[in-house]
Formats: structure tokens, C-alpha cells, sequence
């Protein structure tokens, strides 16, 4: 952090506002948990956390008062630990210890992931001089800096819309940087990332462990987070959706330990006795809302979960009335939130295989299969089936120890079977419909590591050297698997080998059989699948690539060699911007940038959020492509919404003629609407000289901030 202008005081802060603000109030929430470990208290302290932090900050932007972002976290969570004090000193104290290789392996992990993390900031730049960030980062700035002010939400890219968004993740981010007075930048594109993706790999672990009652099977389980697992036909298909893990989308980062940490909830009170049940209903009630506003995409799939849990209950005829009642609350809140939280799946349509259709390989392979005559369509669906299988493989484990009368492997299956089925039969034009299967990457990765020890230990007593031997062929074939170059067509030849694999591979398990046993064999088959699909992500460690050698992207180790694009804010803009974050904080700009290519152009896409994402003030219109009207326009013209007009063309108009001619009449209407600055940038168009209707604070050759009078 240091390396990216955060320094060390900031650092202590945020630590302080971490501690104070989100673990101490979740620990008080912790008195479910048994037999956990260190790692398993403080994810569950963060993640039970967020609820109450997230109260303080409503209070605290509401109000006015940044104390109550303070007092009102480490108010509830005081009186908590207090009113709990036996339960949580019982349980801590009844703690599990790590093992010597198990905390070094975790340590590694974590330090795979800051080094993906690492690799992905010398993509993002940002000083003094330029900022060259991926174009979601300013958008989420932009609502992180308007998360600090007040509430209701208002769209920061077009003031006269409400944000409809999962915004939550925003909102923690914003009061972090509004109560511990950090710089919101460096907060939001380095620093805050660190304690999230901690209680991911926390949580994955403790949930693994408990599954299988084994530390193995939690530190495997957070391997397979980190070293996510695929074979090389993913990075064609795409449809895995737990390979390639890159950390962009904040909603993401903070809503996959908040799944996990659901999902673990749900088994508790689903499986275990009546005390820890008990225990376990008010984080429980915590969590379902905040879900949905930190990511919108898993409460269905948690409905989907609980759905299938309800299966072996309703057999066994055990605790049906609060399986139900579980079932409708998760119902109620997704019915709920929906319109508050879910405007990001603004523009997707329902159709089988929809997403996969836009994909070069079955464009190219339509093309070559066609001329095979009728069965081209048929070969192509069977190809791609192949193929999804094999991607799919990796889940084995979890199958072959799913037991029929047990609620905990049926909610997972529920979860991570509907987050993949959704990927064929819904398509989002900026195919964010992939985020519900890599929302619940770390669930199969947990599901696969409890399944795997289970199944080993069932085993009747797998020799060392067989599960090394084991666990080194499937490196090997791993490895050859994910360097070979990923099959740009589906030919008749490419599903025969496709298929031909899988057959080898059940003949392989049935020879294996008949030597030593189906459960070792289908043991070592599975260990063998395990390590072959993890082979990329190991790949990407050892050879120093930050992301899975699968992704395709190498990415730069130094930022300067990067060239410079026409989409970069540039050290004019940079210099007028650092001038707008110094306006009053109840500034409101209009300008004329809204394209990312900076020039205004017919059609262009319209995601240019830097203006009100480095300035933090929101404006009146900028980038359109992601608010609410924005999207409404989704397939006008058989064009992405962000490459269509802004729907509100008298709203644009008057934006546009403020720059180019404006008059009295024009002005004035602006201050109607709240508007106290323009920024005027001449790389987006034309501007006319404006000092007859506002007063130049900063101005150079390419920006002027001037002050409507």
C-alpha cells in the first residue's frame, strides 16, 4: 500500500476503523461457532461486521454526525460481547489450533493473493500526473465519494436519477473513508480490498473444516479459492465461471465472503442443535438483507439453495416448519430488495444458451459445423456440452459425497448448480450474468475440498505415495492441459477428443476398480481431477503471473511501459480535478464529458465516470451508460445501452449548450437543478468563453472550473 501512496498513518487507521467498527460488533455475533479456529473468528467478526457498521454510517451521513459512524458500531458491539461474554469466552477459549504447515499455508495463500492484487494495480494507474483506471473503478468511486454525504443515494453520474445499484459495498467503503479520514482514492482502488479478501479465504476455511471436521479440508478449500481450479477449454467457453479469478468488481470482492459466511449460517440452523440455532437466527436475520445490496445476484441463488435443502427434510420430516419459514424470509427479502438493489441487471434477456451464442468459438464453429448439413446444430449443442462437462469435472468430490439426509451438501449443491444454470439461459449485454457463477466460486471450492477429504477418508486407507503419485500425474496432465492452446472451433475431431477424455477417464476409474476397490478408486480419481483442474492456478503462481495462466492476460510488471491511450485523464484534468475535490462538499459540476474517449460523439460509449469519480462531486450528467435511463435504451438500435443517446435528449441539450452557447436562460435553468460549478473540458468539445455567467477558479489549457454566480 505504501508502493501506491496510502501511507503508514492511513494504514493504522484503517486497521482502527476495521477493528473498531466492523470485527468487534461481529464478534459479538460469533456465539453460533464451535471448535473454530483464530482465522474462523476474525472472518465471522468482519463479515457479521458489515450489518452494524452499515447502521453507524446510516446514522452518521443522516445525521451529520461522523461520531455516530464511531459510537454507534462500537456502542452495539460493546453491549454485544457484554450480554455474551460467557458463550464468546467459552468458545474462544475451546478454540482449534492451527498446525504449524497449516498457518504457513495459509500465510502463502494470502500472499498469492496480494500478488494478484499487485499485478492487477500496475494495470490501474493513478497519481499526480495521469489515471488510467478500468472504467468500473471511477464509477465506483464516484458512488463511494457520494456515500460519505447523505442519504438517499442519488445516481452520481446523473443527480436527477436514484441509485439503483447493490450499493452497499460503497457505503462501507465510504464510511471507512469518511470516519477514519483516508484518502478515498487510495482507499478505493489499494487499501480496502485486503480485509474482504482475508475473510474470504477465513471463512471458505472454517466452512470446509466444519463440513468435513477437518483443518485439511479448510486449508485445501482456501487453496482452491486462490488457485482457482479449470482446464484450458474454459478460457474459450467460458462458462465455468470459478476459473481465471480476477478481483475487479468491489460488489464482487466483499459478496463472496458474505455468501460463504450465509451459507454457513444456513447449515447451522439448518443441521445443528437447538442452542446453536438459536445462536445463529439474528446474524442469520442480519445477513439475508445485507446481501442483496453488497451483491444482487445472490439472494436467488440462495432461494435455488435452500430450495434443494428442504429435500432431505421434508424426506426425514425434521424441522420442516423452519425450513419454510427460512425459505419465505429469504423469498420476502429478495421480493423486497429487488427494486432497491437489482438495477444492475438492467437490459438482460432470458434465452437458452444466449450467453454462450456471442462467443467467437460457437460463432466460428456455427460456421464450420453448417457445412456439415442438419446435424450441425446437434454437434455443436454436443460439443459444447462436452466441453462444459469437462470444465465441471473439478466437482466430482462434491457429488460422491453428497449424502441424501443431510441438508448442509444439498443447500451447496442448490447454490452452485442454479448460479451455472443461469449462465445458459440468461444474458446480460455486458455479460455480468457471469457474476452469479463466480459469486459462488469459493462454495464449490469448499464443497470440493470437504467432498475430497470425506471420500479419502472413507477409502480404505489410501497408502502416501499413492496420493502423491496421484496428486503429480494430475499436475502433469494439468499442466499440459492449460498451456495447450484453448480450441478456437468445434469440430467433429475436437468433441471426439473432448469425449474421448472423459472416456479415458472412466476407464481408467473402472480398471482401478477392479484392482483395488471402487471407493479407493473413485478416490484417487478424484484426488487425480482435483489436482489437474488446479494445475493453471498453480501455473500462475510459480510463473509469476498474477492471474491464472488461463486468462490470456500477461499482465504488465511495469506500469510505465503501458502506452498511452486516448481514454487516460491526462495531467491537465488531473490537476483541475485534485482542484474540485477542494469545492464545498454539497457541489454539484455540470460538463461536458461523458464519452471514454473523451471527444463527444454520436453513439459513443458513454462511460466516461472519471469527472465525478476522482473529483468526488457528483455531476449533472456525465457518463450515462450505467443509470437508470442509460439502460432503459438497451438494443435501441441494435447497440450495448452504453453506446446509445441519453434518453432525456432536453436534458442533454441544455447540458451541451452551457459549454458551446450559453445564455441566461441556459445558466439559470442549470441552477434550477442544483448546478454550483461547471467543468469544461476542450479535449470533449468545443467551449465558449464562460466568464460572463461564472467566476474561473482553476483553469489551464485543456479544463476551466468556474463557479456559477
Amino acid at each position: 500500500m505504501l508502493a501506491h501512496g496510502f501511507e503508514l498513518g492511513q494504514q493504522v487507521r484503517l486497521l482502527a476503523a476495521t477493528c473498531l467498527q466492523v470485527v468487534l460488533p461481529g464478534f459479538a455475533l460469533t456465539g453460533w461457532m464451535r471448535r473454530s479456529t483464530l482465522p474462523e473468528f476474525l472472518a465471522a467478526g468482519f463479515i457479521l461486521g458489515l450489518p452494524v457498521q452499515l447502521l453507524g454510517w446510516g446514522a452518521g451521513v443522516t445525521t451529520g454526525a461522523t461520531w455516530l459512524m464511531w459510537g454507534v458500531p462500537v456502542g452495539v458491539g460493546a453491549v454485544g460481547v457484554v450480554a455474551q461474554r460467557e458463550r464468546l469466552l467459552r468458545n474462544f477459549r475451546q478454540r482449534r489450533e492451527l498446525s504449524g504447515w497449516e498457518s504457513l499455508t495459509l500465510l502463502a495463500l494470502w500472499a498469492v493473493f496480494v500478488r494478484r492484487l499487485s499485478d492487477q494495480w500496475n494495470t490501474q494507474i493513478f497519481d499526480d500526473r495521469t489515471a488510467a483506471l478500468y472504467q468500473d473503478l471511477y464509477w465506483h468511486l464516484a458512488i463511494n465519494a457520494t456515500s460519505m454525504r447523505g442519504l438517499p443515494l442519488r445516481d452520481p453520474q446523473a443527480v436527477g436519477e436514484t441509485l439503483n445499484y447493490h450499493w452497499l459495498t460503497n457505503a462501507h467503503i465510504g464510511a471507512l473513508a469518511r470516519s477514519a479520514e483516508l484518502d478515498l482514492p487510495g482507499l478505493s482502488v489499494h487499501a480496502w480490498v485486503f480485509a474482504p479478501l482475508a475473510a474470504l479465504l477465513g471463512a471458505s476455511f472454517g466452512l470446509a473444516h466444519h463440513l468435513a471436521r477437518s483443518t485439511l479440508a479448510g486449508t485445501l478449500a482456501a487453496g482452491l479459492v486462490v488457485l482457482a481450479p479449470a482446464f484450458a477449454v474454459n478460457s474459450a467457453v467460458r462458462a465455468g465461471g470459478f476459473g481465471n479469478f480476477q478481483p475487479l468488481s468491489p460488489s464482487h470482492m466483499l459478496g463472496m465472503p458474505v455468501t460463504v459466511m450465509l451459507a454457513w449460517l444456513v447449515i447451522t440452523l439448518l443441521s445443528s442443535g437447538a442452542l446453536r440455532r438459536r445462536a445463529a437466527v439474528l446474524p442469520l436475520a442480519f445477513m439475508i438483507p445485507l446481501v442483496a445490496g453488497v451483491k444482487v445476484s445472490t439472494l436467488p441463488v440462495l432461494a435455488c439453495g435452500v430450495v434443494a435443502a428442504g429435500l432431505p427434510l421434508l424426506v426425514i420430516r425434521r424441522r420442516r416448519g423452519l425450513w419454510l419459514g427460512l425459505l419465505t424470509a429469504v423469498l420476502g427479502a429478495l421480493v423486497v430488495t429487488t427494486p432497491v438493489f437489482g438495477g444492475g441487471a438492467g437490459g438482460s434477456t432470458f434465452g437458452l444458451l444466449l450467453s454462450q451464442q456471442g462467443l467467437g468459438i460457437w460463432k466460428d464453429s456455427g460456421a464450420e459445423l453448417a457445412l456439415r448439413g442438419p446435424l450441425g446444430d446437434k454437434a455443436l449443442l454436443a460439443g459444447f456440452i462436452a466441453l462444459l462437462c469437462l470444465n465441471a469435472a473439478v466437482a466430482l468430490p462434491a457429488l460422491l459425497s453428497l449424502r441424501l439426509r443431510q441438508p448442509a451438501g444439498w443447500l451447496l449443491l442448490g447454490m452452485i448448480t442454479s448460479a451455472f444454470g443461469v449462465t445458459f439461459v440468461l444474458s446480460h449485454p455486458g455479460k455480468s450474468e457471469m457474476y452469479f457463477p463466480m459469486g459462488v466460486q469459493p462454495l464449490l471450492a469448499v464443497a470440493v475440498a470437504a467432498g475430497l477429504v470425506v471420500i479419502v477418508r472413507r477409502s480404505l486407507s489410501l497408502a502416501l505415495r499413492d496420493l502423491v503419485g496421484t496428486v503429480a500425474a494430475g499436475l502433469t496432465v494439468g499442466a499440459w492441459l492449460s498451456t495447450a492452446p484453448p480450441w478456437q472451433t468445434l469440430t467433429l475431431r475436437g468433441e471426439a477428443a473432448a469425449l474421448a477424455f472423459a472416456l479415458l477417464l472412466a476407464v481408467a476409474v473402472l480398471i482401478l476398480a477392479t484392482i483395488i476397490g471402487m471407493r479407493r478408486a473413485l478416490a484417487l480419481a478424484s484426488v487425480w481431477l482435483v489436482a489437474a483442474s488446479s494445475a493453471s492456478g498453480v501455473l500462475g503462481a510459480v510463473n509469476g503471473s498474477g492471474f491464472s495462466s488461463l486468462s490470456g492476460q500477461h499482465v504488465q510488471q511495469v506500469a510505465a511501459e503501458r502506452k498511452p491511450s486516448a481514454r487516460d485523464v491526462v495531467e491537465d484534468e488531473m490537476r483541475a480535478l485534485r482542484h474540485v475535490t477542494e469545492l464545498p462538499a454539497d457541489a454539484v459540476l455540470a460538463t461536458n464529458v461523458h464519452c471514454q474517449e473523451v471527444k463527444t460523439s454520436d453513439n459513443c460509449d458513454a462511460r466516461a465516470f472519471w469527472v465525478a469519480g476522482i473529483g468526488q462531486r457528483p455531476v449533472l450528467l456525465g457518463g450515462w451508460g450505467y443509470t437508470n435511463l442509460g439502460r432503459s435504451t438497451q438494443g435501441q438500435g441494435g447497440r450495448y445501452h452504453v453506446m446509445n443517446p441519453y434518453p432525456d435528449e432536453q436534458l442533454f441539450a441544455l447540458n451541451e449548450r452551457a459549454f458551446q452557447e450559453p445564455d441566461d436562460a441556459t445558466i439559470r435553468a442549470l441552477k434550477e437543478r442544483g448546478v454550483t460549478h461547471l467543468f469544461a473540458d476542450r479535449r470533449a468539445s468545443g467551449v465558449a468563453d464562460l466568464t460572463p455567467w461564472c467566476t474561473t477558479t482553476f483553469e489551464n489549457s485543456t479544463v476551466t472550473v468556474c463557479a456559477l454566480g
